[in-house]
Formats: structure tokens, sequence, C-alpha cells
């Protein structure tokens, strides 16, 4: 293959993977635009519920990911039982996994306030996680059905998927609000109606992956016996462990960054979010590009082709690189007009949020280009089987490096939230620089290669 044609299929296979990482990003968008039409501590409870979500669902989804990873290696080697095999025990995993988040979510929610949180937002923030705690189940056979459909001829149908949960959220969002609004009903109950429509739209997202799978060319393969379909499970699970404990530790290293900006205040948690959700959603096509590089690195192991692993690999980082240059120019020239549509005017609270939200969109912009390099990076790492790696580069970046500087720069120095965002950027060059090199190491020297 050609570098050119290498280079077409990294960006063909990276956008419907990154369309398929929107939904979950565009419930909390959503939810934190319908919020903020109540002001500073609607949005402040909003965020810390959707702060305590995302690192259950990254963690949940991360080991379940590693479905598409050996799918793929499946893939290279021509296996098609075995890939419905990984497919069977992916399903059986998503379910299991998926019910102990629903509990544990529901479990942990009354007990925000121990984190250090304003009282009244801590206590609002819980019943969001109660309405989008049953929602868990469906999002990780949602992410199933997408790494079995990564490395079929259906990829594209990832993308009507994504389309129709988002709008489904969309409409359901509008639609409770609409009817939230002719009574007067508190902020916990509208909290719960963000929650419900968000566990809605990941059914509807798991059921139209499913159909998408279902239209696919594997449908009628022989089916996998029971004792592959252990074997498939016993192997996605010994992938999504590493996958998972580097996906607990950045997922983390963002849920204490919420706490952090949280102890600052209630204004600065506002801010928080808001620019999380302006700087976030770009970010979706890092994340698919870290998908397509894990994908196709692992068919190029499975087929024994390290010189293919290794173009994949620095393909996908380059045109990562490229893509966040981009963002971060749109996110400095439409900053200000996001803040805008997340905060109207009128907004109770508004001009203080707003101008702590626009230097974090600033800093985010910053680090555009690093969080991008290190998201392709750690996707090509795990597509060569190295995911272990990650989980030291996690360790040093953000735990001994960014939490220290964050804490130091936002609480001890008086920075606020804007001081936690620049330990946050510090700590995000130091992983890219990690797995930077970690990657060049795994690509370009022999002795470090492990064998897939």
């Amino acid at each position: 293959m050609t570098n050119s044609l290498r280079a077409l299929a990294l960006f063909r296979l990276s956008l419907p993977l990154a369309a398929m990482e929107i939904p979950v990003v565009a419930t909390v968008a959503i939810d934190t635009v319908l919020l903020g039409r109540l002001g500073a501590p609607a949005v402040a409870a909003g965020g810390l519920g959707a702060a305590v979500f995302l690192f259950v669902a990254s963690i949940c989804v991360s080991v379940i990911s590693s479905v598409g990873h050996e799918a793929a290696f499946r893939s290279g080697r021509r296996d098609r039982r075995g890939m419905l095999g990984v497919l069977m025990g992916g399903v059986a995993l998503s379910c299991l996994l998926g019910c102990g988040a629903a509990v544990a979510t529901a479990v942990v929610a009354p007990f925000l306030r121990v984190l250090g949180q304003d009282s009244v937002v801590a206590q609002h923030a819980a019943w969001y996680l109660y309405g989008v705690a049953p929602g868990f189940p469906f999002l990780l056979l949602a992410v199933c059905f997408r790494g079995m459909l990564a490395v079929q001829p259906g990829t594209a149908r990832l993308v009507a998927v994504a389309a129709l949960s988002v709008g489904v959220k969309a409409l359901l969002a509008l639609a409770g609000w609409i009817w939230l609004s002719t009574a007067d009903v508190s902020l916990p109950s509208r909290l719960l109606m963000c929650g419900v429509t968000t566990s809605a739209t990941f059914c509807v997202m798991a059921t139209s992956a499913w159909c998408a799978w279902r239209r696919s060319n594997l449908q009628n393969r022989v089916d996998p016996t029971s004792q592959e379909t252990a074997t498939g499970a016993h192997r996605i699970i010994r992938r999504g462990l590493t996958i998972g404990l580097t996906t607990a530790l950045q997922t983390g290293f963002f849920t204490v960054v919420a706490i952090l900006c949280g102890r600052c205040g209630p204004a600065d948690l506002a801010a928080h979010q808001v620019a999380n959700q302006c700087t976030l959603l770009p970010l979706m096509f890092a994340f698919g590009m870290s998908q397509a590089a894990a994908t196709l690195t692992s068919q190029a192991a499975g087929a024994g082709s390290p010189l293919g692993a290794r173009r994949t690999s620095w393909h996908a980082v380059g045109l990562g690189v490229v893509a966040m240059l981009m963002v971060a120019g749109v996110l400095v020239i439409s900053g200000r007009a996001a803040i805008g549509a997340i905060l109207p005017a009128g907004t109770p609270g508004r001009e203080h949020v707003a101008e702590i939200a626009w230097q974090l969109i600033l800093i985010g912009a910053w680090c555009q280009l690093a969080d991008g390099a290190q998201n392709i990076a750690m996707g090509a790492l795990r597509g060569l089987s190295q995911g272990s790696i990650t989980v030291r580069a996690a360790v040093i970046a953000y735990w001994l490096i960014g939490i220290p500087l964050a804490s130091l720069l936002g609480l001890k120095c008086g920075l606020g939230a804007t001081g936690v965002w620049m330990g946050v950027g510090v700590g995000l060059h130091v992983s890219a620089a990690l797995l930077l090199y970690y990657l060049y190491r795994a690509t370009y020297l022999p002795s470090d290669r492990v064998a897939t």
C-alpha cells in the first residue's frame, strides 16, 4: 500500500469512528446548553454530574473498545469465525460491565459532597446520575458493534447511527424541556430529565448499531462455538484491562480537574463546564483517528506486516497534528461565539463565568495539538499490543506532574480554574512527548517490539 493510499484509508476510517464518539459528548453539550438558560448553579450541577458519568463511561468504553482491536487482529488473519467469537464475547461483557457501572453510579451519586463540592451543587448533580445510570449497558453494546463495523465494508453506516443518536437526544431533550417549562418544576427534576433522555439516546444508539451490523456481510457466517466465544471474551479482557487502566488514569485526571475547579467556586466550575464543551467536541477527530490507527495497525500486525503497522502509526500522527492545528485556530476565532450560545445574554452570573471560560478556551486551544497527538499515539500503541506502555505515561504526565501543578496554580496561587487548566496543559504536553517517544521506540527499534 502506498503512502497516499494508507493516509486515505486512515482518513476514511477515522471519520465514521469520530462520528461515533460524538453522541456521548453531544448529549452532555445539549444538556449544558439547556441548563445554561437557568444560570451558573445549574451548569455547575450538570457539569459535576457529567464529570462523574464521563469518568465511569470512559473506563467501561475503553475496556469494550478492545473488541474492535481484537476483531481487527482477527481480520488481518482472515479469521472470520474468530471475529464472531470476539463479538459474542463482547456482547456478554458489555451487558455485565454496563449493569455493574449503572449500579455503581447510582450508589455513589448521593456522596458527591464528600469531594469538597458545594453541598447544593452536589445534591442536584446526583439527580442527573440517577437518570443516566440505566444507559450504561446500551452505550457499551453500541461500542461493541462499532468495533465490529470498523473492520467491515459497512463502516460508513456508523455516521448514520451517530446522526440518529444525536437527533434523538436533541428532540427528546427539547420536548422534555418544553414539557417541564409548562409547570413550576425544580432544578433536580430538570437534571433528572437530562439524564433520562441521555439513557434513551444510548438505547437508540445500541439498537441502530446492531441493525447496521445485521446488514453487514458477517450476518450469514457460521455462528462461533461456545469455546470460541469464551476465547474471544478472554482476549477482550486481556486487552481491555490495560486500556481500561490507562483510561481510568486519564479520565480520573480530568475528573479531578473538574473537582479542583469546583473547589475554586461554582463560577469556576460552570466556566470549566462551558469551556470543556467548546474544546472537547472538536477533539472527536483525534479520538476517531486514534481508533482508526488502532484498527489498522492491529490488522497489519495480524497480517504479519510490521512495516505496514509502523507507517500507519506515523501517518495517523501526522494527519492528527494537521487537523488539531486547524481546530486550535477555529477555537480562537469562534470561542466567544460558542460561549454566547451556551450562556446567552441575561443569564444570571453570565459575565464573570464567560470571562473565565474565554481564558480556559485559549488554554484549550494551546493544548489541542498535544492532546490530539497523545490520543493518536496511544491508539497506535494499543494496535501494536503495547498498551501497557501508556499506563506509565499516564502516571507520570497526569498524576505526578499535571495534578500537583494544577492544584498549586489553581488553589495555592489563587488563579482559580485558569490555573487548574494551565497545569492540565503542562500534563498533556508531557504525555504527548512520552507517548510519541514510546511509539518511536516501538516502531523503529526491533528489540522493543512486542509480538501480537
